[in-house]
């Protein structure tokens, strides 16, 4: 599915204007980091500048970020440029005054061709927590350049700008004792097995039929070798299987991880939504908040444990397109009256996009957790919208068609896999109540539109009846 971003000028209705497609930029291959840890930057590359080869990659370091070598890379020539820090810095007991803030990689990258450029780096406390820090990137070619140097002001909606400089979230300091682990992970049981200790175990509560589920954990490693969790099974699922979730290019994928998760000699990893997880598959009962679960799970070298796995409702992992920024005018505190998705969700999407003179219809609405589909319909045309529950409520997050029926199409905007699994199932079933007509006015929307928390513009998508497929 290809995404679009469509803006229109006609206000509140839902109909096509013009079309534009967004090159992909320079991006991290891993989002996240973690403060005071070292992070592997995998930085990728995707085109040229305009037809022509990229013969040199420019990147800048922020303030924050120390201690960064870069990965020479064969057939390429390899420059840094050192400075002052702005702060003074501490690692393993010694102060740190300068280092690395310009990296460049000199050679020949062709535009058909796609490409990865690699360095290491140590996260300080120094940079905000729960916010993103951006690395200038600057590709010089024969003729010209691609600047990828953009950075959003705050609160603004980082695919505002012209070109993104590629973004990393910086998330919080792993703590210990059953405490918060950079996601939704509450206090809970402890675990020793051998070397390894697992912590705060908990699965996501499912609606009914449901088909899959999450499961999330903390485990430490306090020996002087490495292990892995390679499976485990539950009484309650058909299959158990170890996942990830992580960008490619602008799409977060999800996949199974071949040879399981390594937890590290005398460190740790965090299993928490939008990273590693475990995964429940063709559940065979719904899963209830408050219920404990019996798991198995395995590791390569020290063995098998049973534990009890609390089920708990988790919050989405964060928003990769939107973060928690205001919501404006899009929120569901913002008068649409009700907490209830059910009732706030078609009132979201009336005042947005209906007119006394073609007024909208709302339904079905699938709604898991923070997450939720809403079909629409006005006069001849419909579509699908992909919502939203950020901290002033609900907003329209993307406007789409046929493939928002799609779990794995779900997943790659952000929503965790297992909802998107679950929303995608739910949805069809509500669907067929309605007919085939109107399941087809659904999939005319072409396209993928994003709206967005702020909700500043008016949006439409085409009409395949009216213009035609255009290969969204």
């Amino acid at each position: 599915m290809k995404t679009r971003y469509i803006e229109l000028a006609a206000a509140a209705l839902l109909t096509i204007a013009c079309a534009g497609s967004a090159r992909a930029h320079a991006t991290f291959e891993t989002p996240t980091a973690t403060v005071n840890s070292y992070y592997k930057a995998v930085l990728q590359v995707p085109h040229g500048c305009k037809g022509e080869p990229t013969l040199k990659v420019r990147v800048e370091i922020p303030e924050g970020i120390i201690a960064v070598k870069p990965m020479p890379k064969a057939g390429w020539k390899l420059e840094t440029k050192k400075a002052d820090y702005a702060n003074k810095y501490e690692v393993h007991g010694s102060a740190v005054t300068s280092g690395v803030k310009e990296i460049i990689w000199t050679g020949t990258l062709e535009d058909e061709h796609f490409d990865q450029f690699v360095f290491q780096a140590r996260i300080t406390d120094k940079l905000p927590v729960d916010a993103n820090v951006y690395f200038p990137t600057t590709q010089e070619c024969a003729n010209g350049k691609v600047a990828w140097i953009d950075i959003p002001a705050a609160g603004q909606d980082p695919h505002s700008v012209k070109s993104p400089a590629p973004g990393l979230m910086i998330t919080a300091a792993q703590t210990h004792g059953g405490h918060d682990h950079g996601a939704a992970m509450a206090h809970g049981a402890e675990y020793k097995l051998g070397d390894l200790t697992i912590s705060t175990p908990f699965i996501r509560a499912t609606p009914p039929n449901a088909p899959v589920s999450g499961g999330f954990m903390l485990i430490k490693n306090a020996g002087a070798q490495p292990d892995r969790l390679i499976g485990g099974s539950a009484d309650f699922a058909d299959k158990f299987e170890v996942h990830e979730m992580k960008m490619e290019g602008d799409v977060m994928k999800m996949r199974p991880v071949e040879g399981g998760i390594e937890i590290p000699a005398g460190g740790e990893v965090v299993l928490k939504p939008g990273g590693y997880h475990v995964m429940f598959m063709n559940l065979k009962e719904q899963l209830k908040i408050d219920e404990k679960r019996k798991v198995k799970l395995v590791f390569q070298n020290a063995g098998e444990i049973e534990i009890e796995f609390n089920v708990q409702e988790v919050k989405a992992g964060h928003d990769m397109q939107h973060g928690n920024h205001d919501m404006g005018k899009q929120g569901m505190n913002s008068g649409h009256g009700s907490d209830d998705p059910a009732e706030a969700i078609p009132a979201l999407m009336k005042a947005q996009f209906e007119t006394p003179e073609m007024p909208l219809t709302v339904q079905p609405v699938v709604v898991d957790g923070e997450w939720a589909i809403a079909g629409w319909q006005q006069e001849s045309r419909g579509g699908r919208g992909l919502l939203h529950k950020g901290e002033a409520g609900w907003y329209i997050h993307m406007c789409g068609g046929e493939g928002f029926k799609h779990a794995k199409n779900l997943a790659q905007t952000g929503m965790p896999h297992d909802v998107a699994m679950s929303i995608a199932a739910s949805l069809k079933a509500e669907e067929e109540k309605l007919g085939s007509e109107v399941i087809a006015k659904f999939d005319s929307f072409e396209g993928v539109v994003e709206v967005g928390p702020g909700g500043h513009h008016d949006h439409g998508g085409h009409d395949k009846a009216k213009h035609g497929t255009q290969g969204g």
